[in-house]
């Protein structure tokens, strides 16, 4: 039975056909059975018993007429002509007879009649011969003596040659009967067969046919069932158990599979479809959110923009200013030459003696009053460094402001992801204009650093050369000194006014590279207000991307209800 439920249904299928097909075989080989033996028997009955009993009947006939004929030969007053005409027609049914019982020889007798034909064929020459003995007598002219002879010779033997010839007649209607009656009899043998056979292959088949599909509908029907639950979105089926290994033992666990991957896979779709809505709040939030900060980021852009004007105006009017500081020293220069030059001229002018002390009076004070130039000049440049200091670390404020900016609106990029790709390029740009100005700031900061030292020593030696020219003045307008200590005094003021010489060439190439780095400033604030008009373009495409961001938000969260009122119609 296990072995039944666990074959193939296209196999059951097959057994029952072939089951059926062995009861058709039966059905179809006991009728043809059957019909063969009728065949046989009618073939038999025409070949060896109808045939035999014609040709015999036929041969009595022929015999009656001769007979009939040699009656006439022998009694009827003929002439010689229908004589001969009679005796002529008699040979031929004579031939007729021989043919006749030649012919049924030749039909397949059995032995009974076999046995017969010693009698027959011995009282049949008898016959013959004592007819033409007769036949003699009355050709001879004695009618009379040859019928009797007729009557007394021959006669016996041709009753004996029609008696057996009846006797096999009677014989082969006899055994036709019986032959016929066998027939009869097998065929209502065979129809009962077939009858019986058929009624037993109908019912087997109605029985196999109907176990077979149950079988096959029994399961298939509790298949059936749970797949128009599952139509139905009723997932809480219970599994279809079967232990059988044909095609709906597969197709039930493949159902069964199916049940629980479609349950797997709308538990895992709601939870999905809750986590998409609440995604998608979150995402509509943060898109709120990303679009506050990129309007935060415009604002601060558009600060920052104005901020590099505004910077960009103070850089032009320091480098105005640090033009007017350069030109100061370099006119300080050429007069510390002048005064270097003179000096050198008093040192001369004192080995000349005390007579041209009024005019080195009268030179220190010019040198007093060249130095009071040089020293102001000194201070307003100690003044415009530390003016520059002051812008510098402005510029540095403004390009760590800008790093910031650059830097926040970078994270804002990477959170808006591929949207926010190319404002992310524009904020890597920014930032790296500020890193540029931060450090252009801190070159200056540390030129400004050494100016102001240069600077300083300047104006502690232009200190020191005032009042050593102060005190020259006093010593040569009190002519408390000698002319040694005025030589000597004359070339400490030489080496001083040489030193500040040296100094204010040191600020003037030095105020020559403030005015080069204040250019440069200039270049790059420009660059930053460009900049800033591209990352303000980016912030406001970003705001249009956010936006859209927001309403395939919002287009997601009613997809994610959609899904939901989808799942809920199914039962898991």
């Amino acid at each position: 039975m296990k072995a039944l439920l666990n074959l193939k249904v296209g196999t059951k299928i097959i057994t029952l056909v072939m089951l059926m097909a062995v009861f058709l075989s039966v059905v179809g080989y006991t009728g043809y059975y059957n019909n063969l033996k009728s065949n046989e028997i009618i073939n038999t009955l025409y070949t060896d018993k109808l045939k035999s009993i014609s040709l015999l009947k036929e041969a009595r006939a022929v015999n009656r007429n001769i007979q009939g004929m040699l009656y006439r030969l022998l009694t009827a007053p003929l002439t010689q002509a229908e004589y001969l005409e009679l005796k002529t027609e008699m040979e031929t049914q004579i031939n007729q007879f021989n043919e006749n019982w030649t012919n049924y020889k030749q039909t397949n007798p059995d032995t009974y009649e076999q046995d017969r034909f010693p009698t027959f064929e011995t009282a049949l020459e008898q016959y013959r011969t004592e007819r033409e003995k007769a036949l003699a007598i009355a050709s001879a002219g004695n009618g009379e003596e040859g019928f009797r002879y007729f009557t007394s010779e021959v006669t016996p033997h041709m009753e004996k040659v029609n008696s057996i010839l009846l006797e096999i007649s009677d014989y082969n209607d006899q055994t036709s009967k019986e032959m016929m009656d066998q027939a009869n009899e097998d065929f209502k043998s065979s129809t009962r067969t077939i009858i019986i056979v058929l009624a037993a292959a109908v019912l087997l088949a109605i029985a196999v046919g109907t176990f077979i599909g149950r079988l096959v509908s029994v399961p298939l029907n509790k298949v059936v069932a749970n797949v128009n639950e599952i139509a139905r979105g009723n997932l809480t089926v219970e599994e279809v158990r079967l232990d059988t290994k044909d095609e709906i033992g597969i197709l039930a666990k493949a159902v069964n599979q199916m049940t629980a991957n479609l349950k797997n896979l709308i538990q895992h779709v709601s939870v999905s479809a809750e986590q998409v809505a609440s995604s998608s709040e979150e995402l509509s939030a943060s898109s709120e959110q990303q679009a506050l900060a990129t309007s935060q980021v415009a604002t601060a852009i558009t600060d920052v923009a104005t901020g590099t004007e505004k910077q960009s105006m103070a850089i032009d009017e320091t480098s105005t200013a640090i033009e007017q500081i350069s030109a100061a020293i370099q006119q300080v220069a050429a007069t510390s030459s002048e005064v270097a030059e003179q000096a050198s001229n008093t040192s001369l002018s004192a080995k000349d003696g005390q007579k041209i002390i009024d005019q080195a009076i009268k030179q220190m004070n010019k040198i007093g009053h060249a130095t009071d130039i040089t020293q102001g000049a000194v201070d307003k440049l100690a003044l415009g460094s530390r003016m520059i200091g002051e812008i510098t670390d402005v510029i540095s404020d403004i390009a760590s402001q800008t790093n910031l900016l650059a830097l926040n609106a970078a994270i804002e990029a990477a959170r808006a992801g591929e949207q926010g790709r190319g404002f992310a390029v524009v904020a890597e740009e920014v930032r790296k204009l500020a890193e540029q100005s931060s450090k252009a700031a801190n070159q200056i900061a540390e030129l400004i650093n050494e100016n102001q030292a240069n600077i300083n020593n300047a104006v502690t030696a232009m200190l020191a050369g005032n009042q050593d020219v102060k005190n020259g003045i006093e010593m040569v307008s009190s002519v408390g000194a000698t002319f040694e200590q005025i030589a000597g005094s004359i070339n400490q003021s030489v080496s001083s006014i040489q030193e500040v010489s040296a100094s204010v060439e040191e600020m003037a190439r030095g105020s020559q590279q403030i005015v080069n780095s204040i250019n440069q400033i200039d270049t790059i604030s420009k660059q930053n207000l460009s900049q800033s008009q591209t990352v303000s373009a980016a912030t406001e495409e970003q705001s249009a991307s956010v936006e859209q961001i927001s309403s395939s938000s919002q287009s997601l969260a009613k997809m994610a209800q959609d899904l939901q009122l989808a799942v809920s119609k199914f039962s898991v």
